[in-house]
């Protein structure tokens, strides 16, 4: 906040730059032109690093292409199995990755909802059981 002749405060967070007077509409349109010139010209500050707060759109990760790589045994997967609450009692949630080259195994596209079920261990439980199942056929039949 920056403070005026009369000593009020005005919010300087919407503005392009600082001035002594608040920005015309006409004077923001044209401010492409006035940026060019240098601020001891203009008598203002420019912002240097604007930050935005919208997420980013990432087209191609910084991750690297591995190659699939199957599980050796129980300890190459994660399985993070919980619950969540429903009006007609409480669903399993369940993630399934393999470690050894960061796939997700479950979810998948028309994987069918774990539940319902009258309690959150009942859910919770099913979800494990269902992750350890991934997990076992994984290891028979690798999906690569």
């Amino acid at each position: 906040m920056a403070a005026d002749s009369q000593g009020t405060m005005r919010g300087t967070a919407m503005r392009l730059m600082i001035r002594e007077r608040p920005i015309s509409t006409k004077e923001s349109l044209g401010m492409g032109i006035a940026a060019r010139q240098s601020s001891s010209q203009r008598g203002c500050l420019a912002m240097k690093n604007p930050s935005s707060r919208r997420a980013k759109l990432v087209l191609f990760s910084s991750r690297p292409i591995v190659n699939p790589i199957a599980g050796q045994d129980e300890d190459d997967y994660a399985v993070y199995a919980s619950y969540r609450p429903h009006l007609s009692g409480f669903f399993g949630t369940l993630k399934v990755v393999r470690l050894t080259d960061s796939r997700l195994l479950y979810p998948f596209e028309g994987a069918d909802e774990i539940g319902p079920f009258p309690t959150q261990a009942a859910a919770r439980a099913a979800a494990a059981q269902r992750g350890s199942d991934i997990v076992l056929g994984d290891l028979r039949t690798p999906e690569l």
